[in-house]
């Protein structure tokens, strides 16, 4: 429908601390009518790190032992496919 396009053309999430260390907390809040939302963190090479379901709102997300480095988070629903970047110090 038109009322879930534009939901979906809005929604974004935030990650902080970026930089993070030990983990970082994802708000998810327009996330809301969604479905079913994934997790996914990769390295630039594009290997995955983790996966996990998540829910709308803010949520801590405990990174597993990383190298320092840039890695991708993505956050897919149904379609929909958000990217982000997160520096680990």
């Amino acid at each position: 429908t038109t009322e879930n396009t534009a939901a979906a053309a809005q929604r974004s999430f935030v990650i902080s601390p970026n930089p993070a260390k030990n983990y970082f907390n994802i708000n998810l809040s327009s996330w809301k009518n969604a479905g079913d939302i994934l997790l996914k963190l990769s390295d630039v090479s594009g290997n995955q790190i983790m996966q996990q379901k998540m829910v709308a709102g803010m949520q801590r997300v405990n990174l597993p032992s990383l190298q320092k480095g840039l890695y991708v988070v993505v956050v897919t629903s149904g379609k929909e496919i958000h990217t982000q970047k997160l520096v680990v110090e």
